[in-house]
């Protein structure tokens, strides 16, 4: 699910809020390099972070409840989506990243060409 900016007020800390809004369209294009590879990483290391903490919820909850969806059906809900908005993030980022990554690369062959 695509979450845009309102959803994830919902259950992202400021700073991560502004690490998804700085993923979305043209704001993303407008970061430097070392800007984009820098957020790459911190986005990284808040998917595995959530991911990890989603495990660990999920295991305490089977233990606790005997379910995997605790005793309401949504235990664990809210880092589900975090973890998810975190993937979202991280894809948009490596898209941007490789774009860049083919406009330097095909920037050589071209002046190589019209040389």
């Amino acid at each position: 699910m695509a979450y845009n900016r309102i959803q994830v007020r919902a259950f992202l800390s400021a700073s991560e809020i502004d690490l998804f809004e700085s993923s979305l369209g043209a704001t993303s294009k407008t970061l430097g390099t070392a800007d984009l590879r820098r957020r790459l990483q911190r986005t990284r290391k808040l998917r595995d972070k959530s991911r990890d903490l989603l495990q660990r919820q999920r295991l305490a909850t089977r233990t606790r409840t005997g379910s995997k969806g605790g005793t309401s059906g949504v235990a664990n809900e809210r880092t589900a989506k975090k973890l998810s908005a975190f993937e979202e993030m991280l894809k948009r980022y490596e898209a941007e990243a490789s774009a860049r990554e083919a406009s330097a690369n095909k920037s050589p062959a071209k002046l190589a060409a019209s040389g």
